[in-house]
């Protein structure tokens, strides 16, 4: 499996086909808001019902720990360990 460069795997890879057509744009602003409260050992509202808390907003609060705004991760090949082409979108989900 691929990893981060703090070693974290995925515990699963999903196409990038399968958020237009089984996901909503909630589930990937639910896992940017889940990365910032994971790093800063807080809570995260994920519902649609979210009061003043934009995703501008928490892009920025990622960026200011040094993360990309969107959630964009450098990865490596788990077996070489070169690094992957691409950024890829990695957070945690539920």
């Amino acid at each position: 499996m691929p990893f981060t460069l703090e070693g974290i795997t995925p515990d699963i890879v999903v196409n990038p086909h399968a958020i237009p057509s089984r996901m909503t744009i909630g589930h990937l602003v639910e896992c940017l808001a889940a990365k910032f409260a994971t790093l800063t050992a807080g809570e995260a509202d994920g519902t649609p019902f979210m009061r003043n808390v934009t995703v501008e907003q928490i892009a920025k609060d990622l960026h200011s720990m040094k993360y990309q705004r969107y959630g964009n991760e450098v990865m490596f090949n788990g077996h070489s360990g070169i690094r992957l082409a691409v950024p890829i979108f990695i957070g945690p989900t539920f």
